[in-house]
């Protein structure tokens, strides 16, 4: 009988010290509110210990009611310089849940908390796959927005077939996203190039801002590293390029993508960008080209910051791939301009042009 007594008076008191523990969890607005409270670094410390060790509490009592506020506690203290490491594993548990609130708190914290070195990135690869293929389109993003930041290339290679058939079949929102991971597949696996050669053709006739930007990223990271691709996807992409860039130009004013007096400077410059690492080092492409580069530098306004940048890249383009003397010879002239000009940014493009001509 006394045993017995014993073993419930032990259960219920830690029944109650859980109890009191849940019903004293801070919110994060006032841990935040606790923590610039404190006048000393020392309170600071004694501080985060004693909370953390509230966390770390509620943690080994796999409580689910208040894990997602308590990752986001460690967020705030990783934030300021305290260790976190030993909350890794329940950002895992969040990324695992069925509700879009956890998932977001738990990929914010595996991109926060880890980089692409840490093993236990491994455990993610069935649940950015289940994400991936999600009927919700914003958990899709939320996966797919975590695997673009800190992606293994063992990820990469698991995960590619996913990332590709959101690229073609996906919204925009997810196309975009998509193409940037195949930039990042690119960087980290080069060989990879050839599957992602085929869905740039789509994008690029999608003719979706932000789609358009990130697939051209696409494109110049595939240039960059895989450069024997180059003339297989100059034939068929350059006009798509050249097409695009001469519509920017021809555009009206639009106040979602005017800067400046320009039409999507960000686009323009990718544009020519790509133009460049695409033309380069051959005769027949630069010929193509030399009527929309001329276009660009006789209508830009270089008077504001966007349609200099604009302007510069242009005449990196230009110098870049083989362009005939009249062209290098306006090119030329637009830096003159830029060498007399009062702004420092402007003279500084410049001289950093004239050094490499």
């Amino acid at each position: 009988m006394e045993k017995e007594a014993k073993k419930l008076y032990k259960s219920t008191k830690q029944k109650l010290s859980k109890a009191k523990r849940s019903y004293v969890c801070r919110s994060l607005k006032d841990v935040v509110r606790g923590y610039r409270n404190c006048k000393t670094a020392s309170e600071e410390r004694d501080f985060v210990k004693k909370e953390s060790a509230h966390i770390r509490d509620l943690f080994r009592e796999e409580d689910t009611t208040f894990r997602r506020q308590n990752v986001l506690k460690l967020l705030f203290f990783h934030m300021n310089g305290y260790p976190t490491e030993w909350g890794q594993l329940e950002c895992l548990k969040l990324c695992a849940s069925a509700r879009f609130k956890d998932k977001r708190v738990g990929y914010l914290g595996l991109m926060i908390l880890l980089d692409e070195n840490q093993q236990i990135l491994m455990m993610m690869t069935n649940c950015l796959k289940l994400d991936m293929n999600h009927n919700d389109t914003k958990i899709a993003a939320l996966a797919l927005t975590a695997m673009g930041n800190i992606s293994t290339p063992e990820m990469i290679r698991d995960l590619l077939p996913e990332v590709l058939k959101l690229m073609q079949n996906g919204t925009p929102h997810l196309r975009k996203k998509a193409a940037l991971i195949g930039a990042r597949a690119v960087r980290k696996l080069p060989e990879l190039s050839a599957d992602l050669i085929q869905p740039i053709r789509r994008l690029l006739s999608a003719r979706h801002g932000s789609v358009l930007l990130t697939t051209t990223t696409l494109l110049i990271e595939i240039c960059k590293y895989s450069p024997d691709w180059i003339p297989d996807m100059r034939t068929d992409l350059l006009p798509l390029l050249r097409d695009l860039l001469s519509d920017l130009l021809a555009a009206g004013f639009d106040p979602d993508l005017s800067v400046g007096g320009v039409t999507d400077p960000f686009m323009q410059v990718k544009a020519l960008q790509a133009i460049g690492a695409l033309a380069k080092r051959d005769q027949p492409a630069s010929d193509s080209v030399e009527d929309v580069l001329s276009q660009v530098l006789s209508s830009t306004d270089a008077s504001r910051n966007a349609g200099a940048a604009v302007i510069a890249e242009c005449v990196k383009t230009i110098f870049k791939i083989e362009s005939p003397q009249s062209l290098q010879a306006l090119a030329m002239n637009n830096l003159g301009k830029f060498l007399t000009s009062k702004d420092p940014n402007s003279r500084f493009l410049a001289l950093s042009e004239l050094r490499n001509v």
